[in-house]
């Protein structure tokens, strides 16, 4: 099987047998005392008679610390106990090492006596194997490791002798809590002040010879809370004690925090009370920084070389825009051509900076092989634009003549003159 055991903390001593079931009275047998840790080597049924006939009943082979095995029954009667206890078990789990909750993990743990009667000091897990030795009511000592079983808590000291969570009544006895760092600076709020006391109860027996007045400002280096609840501070250097955080059996603040003396401890004392958001908050950029550019839905960047869509603007060509840019000119045409005011604005100023050229003689239609008589000779161009990018004023056309060439509807052929609107390259 392997495995451990305890022998039940509220049983008498047992013997260990010499076999699983003795028959008669074993005398010079090894005794086991309550509380005793053994180890398990091997589980057996045997067949034992009983006053109504024969029953099956288990047995353990166990080692103790002392190195002696022997047998145990798994209850009590099975060991030959004869007693109104003959049906509790003899053998129980347990849990043991470290302590229980994670609270207390890996922190510095510490009993405190909030009982009004002296403890009792244990030489194992079990109310039965008291010492003479005892704790006075508060009491503060170090403690190393806490033991479970069947609904009962017992603690190991650092001197290596254990104590019982809760007394015979059931009432707790030694309370287990962890001293944390606190660093912070307290005001008394408390008119008739508060009493300084050796340890962090409070049990007017340890009260100190010192006592704080009513808003007087102290270093607070640790703090300690009870299973109750009860808060106990103790004070820096200077004054060298405990107070309590609130009046006896009260929620009324008798010390109130003031400052935190470390980085982040208000934080973590606000942390408790504070809903968390139900959404984070937005980034904030600086005063006058650029927010952040806009992202494409698929996280997709254009790398170097990647392809770019670049619409023409003013900034496509660093804030300079020149008519020639854009065919302007080619055939002789100025801006009034395009509807085009005679004067750039400043943000269009052409290169290389000036005035810009006088207007080209409008073309007629023998410039383009057509006959002259066509009459498109003396037709006007249109006027200048009275905007920027502004339409032309349009003039109707002469009469078709017919055989023209680029003749349309509208049209007596295309003398590059722009009448009709279309920028003089005919209208089919």
């Amino acid at each position: 099987m392997g495995g451990g055991g305890l022998l039940f903390p509220g049983a008498a001593q047992v013997k260990i047998l010499p076999a699983p079931f003795a028959f008669g009275a074993v005398t010079g047998a090894p005794e086991l005392l309550a509380g005793t840790v053994v180890e398990v080597i091997r589980k057996v049924q045997v067949l034992v008679p009983s006053p109504f006939g024969e029953n099956w009943a288990r047995y353990y082979k166990v080692e103790d610390q002392r190195r002696i095995e022997g047998w145990l029954g798994e209850l009590r009667v099975h060991c030959g106990i004869k007693d109104p206890s003959a049906g509790e078990t003899v053998l129980c789990d347990f849990q043991a090492g470290g302590f229980a909750e994670p609270k207390f993990h890996g922190k510095p743990c510490w009993v405190s006596v909030v009982s009004k009667n002296p403890v009792p000091l244990l030489s194992a897990p079990s109310r039965r194997r008291a010492t003479k030795k005892t704790l006075s009511p508060g009491d503060f000592v170090e403690a190393v490791e806490e033991l479970r079983t069947v609904g009962l808590a017992f603690y190991r000291l650092i001197d290596g002798c254990w104590v019982s969570r809760d007394d015979s009544a059931g009432k707790v006895a030694c309370d287990l809590v962890v001293r944390e760092r606190h660093k912070w600076i307290y005001v008394c709020n408390d008119k008739d002040g508060a009493q300084v006391r050796t340890t962090p109860t409070r049990s007017q027996a340890r009260n100190g010879n010192k006592k704080l007045k009513y808003r007087a400002r102290v270093i607070v280096s640790e703090k300690v809370t009870l299973s109750d609840g009860d808060v106990f501070l103790k004070l820096g250097e200077e004054k060298k004690g405990w107070v309590p955080a609130t009046k006896l059996n009260s929620t009324v603040v008798k010390m109130a925090p003031l400052q935190a003396l470390e980085e982040g401890a208000a934080a973590r004392g606000l942390a408790a009370s504070r809903p968390p958001a139900s959404r984070p908050p937005p980034a904030c950029n600086g005063y006058g920084a650029a927010p952040p550019m806009p992202q494409p839905v698929n996280s997709y960047s254009p790398g170097p070389g990647a392809y770019t869509q670049t619409y023409v603007g003013y900034s496509s060509y660093g804030g300079h825009v020149n008519p020639a840019d854009f065919g302007m000119g080619a055939f002789g045409q100025s801006a009034a051509d395009f509807g085009l005011g005679g004067a750039m604005p400043a943000p269009m100023a052409g290169r290389p900076a000036g005035p810009m050229p006088a207007p080209a003689p409008v073309p007629s239609g023998s410039d383009f092989g057509l006959a002259a008589a066509s009459g498109y000779a003396q037709m006007p161009g249109p006027a200048a634009g009275n905007g920027m990018w502004g339409a032309p004023q349009q003039t109707m056309a002469p009469p078709m003549q017919t055989g023209a060439w680029g003749a349309g509807p509208g049209c007596g052929g295309c003398g590059g003159c722009g009448g009709c609107g279309y920028g003089g390259y005919g209208m089919q």
